[in-house]
């Protein structure tokens, strides 16, 4: 009928791993690998199916979206738009411990960041490239609690970016 649609693919994997340390005390990892890539009529992924970074469920450290691409940043009003990517790197540890009764806490360390497969001019440093890819990498560390009421777990996490 003439209308353009997106084409891409997508997709991402999701590996977690814990470690009992002891009868009460966990040592949760979790590395995340997405990509998504437009291909056809597309050259760039739905804004909505795009991945970003920074936020309460995975850099904890950070705002929602606000890490990336790359090495990009803008302080603009709307940035969380151009904060979007095509591939996404999060890996997490997280030292879970009793405190009293149903009360838990957590030390947490998250890695991570969005890159664009595609340069693009309005996003200087957002193209993956192995020569940056380290210094590219955002960290972050905090603490938390959790409040296990067995059906629920209630959870606040306080971040520092490093």
């Amino acid at each position: 009928m003439g209308t353009p649609y997106a084409q891409f693919i997508k997709g991402h994997i999701e590996a977690c791993r814990y470690y009992h340390l002891s009868k009460r005390q966990t040592l949760a990892t979790r590395l995340i690998i997405g990509a998504i890539y437009a291909y056809g009529n597309s050259t760039v992924p739905p804004f909505s199916e795009q991945f970003h970074m920074g936020g309460a469920n995975d850099l904890r450290a950070f705002p929602l979206r606000s890490i990336g691409p790359g090495s990009y940043h803008s302080s603009s009003r709307y940035a969380y738009i151009d904060h979007s990517g095509d591939f996404k790197l999060e890996a997490n540890i997280e030292w879970r411990f009793p405190l009293v009764k149903q009360l838990h806490g957590a030390l947490f360390m998250d890695a991570g960041n969005i890159w664009l497969w595609r340069n693009d001019l309005s996003r200087p440093g957002a193209e993956l490239r192995w020569t940056t890819f380290g210094n590219d990498i955002a960290l972050g560390t905090g603490i938390g609690l959790r409040y296990n009421l067995k059906v629920l777990l209630l959870r606040c996490d306080v971040g520092i970016p490093l």
